[in-house]
């Protein structure tokens, strides 16, 4: 503890005792510091730059992660939009097929039975169509969600990522 201070007074031949009251002037400085604090100060010193440094990493970990995120949720648009795709043509194929049963049947060379079983086939793809227009439609919001940005109709494949050292 440093204490430091300084007193001045006027003139002690002056009888008035106000104005000799209002001469006094006085200052002062007080400052402690410990000399030894058993490594305290530099210890919380320390643990304020380890505890920065964790949360500049947790920031870079936690962009990094909704980077991986977002990729995912892109991949798996393209996959629920193949699926739909895929979906379609199958549709496309089971509707000729009971086209060619229904004839088939009124024809007489086939059997109602035939015709039921494409129409089955037929009803089946178009609610797993539907099913697959749903992910689709999840997919893209995921993505709007975690990117922040609409997809165009028929998104592309990107090309490969450059190779991460470390």
């Amino acid at each position: 503890t440093i204490i430091a201070g300084r007193v001045f007074a006027a003139d002690d031949t002056d009888t008035d005792d106000t104005a000799a009251a209002q001469d006094r002037y006085a200052w002062g400085l007080v400052l402690t510091q410990p000399l030894y604090t058993g490594g305290r100060a530099s210890a919380a010193y320390r643990g304020q730059q380890h505890l920065e440094a964790s949360v500049r990493l947790q920031v870079e970990l936690t962009g990094r992660a909704l980077t991986v995120a977002a990729a995912q949720a892109y991949y798996r648009v393209l996959g629920a939009a193949a699926a739909v795709d895929i979906g379609e043509t199958a549709i496309g194929l089971a509707r000729r097929q009971l086209e060619r049963a229904t004839r088939r049947v009124e024809l007489g060379e086939a059997v109602l039975n035939d015709q039921l079983r494409a129409e089955v086939t037929l009803r089946g793809l178009e609610a797993e169509l539907a099913g697959a227009r749903s992910t689709l439609a999840q997919a893209r919001e995921e993505v709007r969600r975690l990117s922040g940005l609409e997809l165009v109709a028929s998104p592309a494949v990107p090309p490969p990522l450059p190779q991460v050292a470390g």
